[in-house]
């Protein structure tokens, strides 16, 4: 099935008392975000989501929650999404843009995560740090 940005939703999984609130100034590059580099906890401007409810889900663990969202939704409340699609165009070789990584096989790793768990992101960087948990509110439903 090819997902289609404009009548396709996607899911995040995670805690099941809210969502966790991305930090537009983390500065966090795509292939540390995607490796879960620096682990629980550590400051992120983005949100992975996937086209895959049952990935999603995975990440939500029995103790959390899948939450559902779409490209354009997320795009008319000022954040930004980047598709597997761009994803994987970005993570080639030592990765371009704010995929750039250290190593090569840092960034051919991300890469297969992006692909495993048919992942997307939604960056942050561009909203206020005090609009970003209102907009997460916004966008998401369970």
């Amino acid at each position: 099935m090819v997902w289609r940005k404009n009548r396709d939703p996607l899911f995040r999984g995670d805690a099941a008392d809210g969502l966790t609130v991305p930090e537009p100034d983390a500065g966090l590059s795509v292939v540390d975000h995607v490796l879960f580099i620096g682990g629980a906890g550590r400051e992120t401007q983005y949100h992975s989501t996937t086209e895959v409810e049952d990935a999603a889900r995975h990440f939500a663990a029995s103790d959390g929650k899948v939450y559902k969202t779409s490209a354009p939704q997320a795009e008319a409340a000022g954040v930004v999404h980047i598709s597997q699609t761009e994803l994987k165009s970005l993570l080639r070789g030592k990765g371009h843009g704010k995929a750039k990584g250290s190593t090569a096989l840092l960034v051919m790793q991300a890469r297969r995560y992006v692909e495993q768990w048919a992942e997307h992101l939604l960056d942050f960087a561009e909203l206020s740090s005090t609009d970003v948990a209102q907009v997460v509110k916004d966008i998401y439903s369970p």
